[in-house]
């Protein structure tokens, strides 16, 4: 009979510290999604692994063989950029698109001359001062210097 009883105390005390580890799962991953919905994050920012070495011509034709800048791979849809802000010694340029994929003009401003709603998509290009070529560790170092953030 002795037997029996602990066995029966030793299977609740690990019925009780299962619970007890549930509990602590379960109010953890409140707490996260309670933080993660109060921060209500609308944007990232564009990451290094976007650019490559390289420019955007003024005909806005991509230039692999200009080793003096770095620019976006992908273009980006005009309507999701939030913030564009320079935190280091380099110069930006953005190349902007219509719908259908054809050059409009490049401009040195978040907010081109010829008005938002000709614009669909465009291409930043990051050119560094007194660098003249950048290696491909160096992406990461310009692209940060950069910070362009935009819609999820």
């Amino acid at each position: 009979m002795k037997q029996n009883l602990r066995g029966h105390i030793k299977g609740d005390k690990i019925k009780w510290i299962i619970v007890g580890i549930v509990l602590v799962a379960l109010v953890a991953a409140v707490i996260g999604l309670g933080v993660k919905l109060e921060r209500r994050t609308t944007d990232e920012r564009l990451g290094s692994e976007a650019y490559s070495i390289g420019t955007v011509t003024d005909a806005g034709e991509i230039d692999k063989t200009s080793k003096t800048s770095i620019y976006t791979r992908e273009p980006i849809k005009y309507a999701d950029i939030t913030e564009i802000t320079v935190y280091g010694d380099i110069d930006y340029v953005i190349a902007f698109y219509d719908k259908s994929g054809k050059f409009i003009e490049k401009c040195s401003s978040f907010t081109a001359s010829d008005g938002e709603s000709s614009f669909y998509s465009c291409r930043i290009i990051i050119t560094p001062k007194g660098d003249d070529e950048i290696t491909i560790t160096e992406v990461v170092k310009y692209a940060n210097m950069l910070e362009v953030r935009i819609k999820k």
